[in-house]
């Protein structure tokens, strides 16, 4: 089973960060409200980037280091300017 590291673009041009093993499956979940509190209160509107691994695990570490960078970095990352 593959796992997948992502950022949702909310509507306040806010991202939420996240991981899963299917994309489309948590997507709906957050525009249903039955995702993560950050997308109870800040409307989710697309998946602006993601990333497929073959674990868990990998796909965890990856969402932990991209939560510690800054603004500049994730969109620097969404564009396809930083790896």
């Amino acid at each position: 089973m593959n796992y997948f590291t992502y950022i949702i673009q909310c509507e306040n041009s806010k991202y939420y960060i996240g991981h899963t093993n299917s994309i489309s499956k948590r997507f709906n979940r957050h525009l249903l409200k039955q995702g993560a509190e950050f997308t109870k209160q800040n409307k989710p509107l697309k998946v602006a980037w993601y990333q497929k691994f073959k674990n868990e695990i990998d796909a965890i570490e990856r969402e932990k280091q991209i939560k510690g960078w800054s603004r500049l970095k994730k969109d620097k990352l969404i564009k396809g300017i930083w790896k």
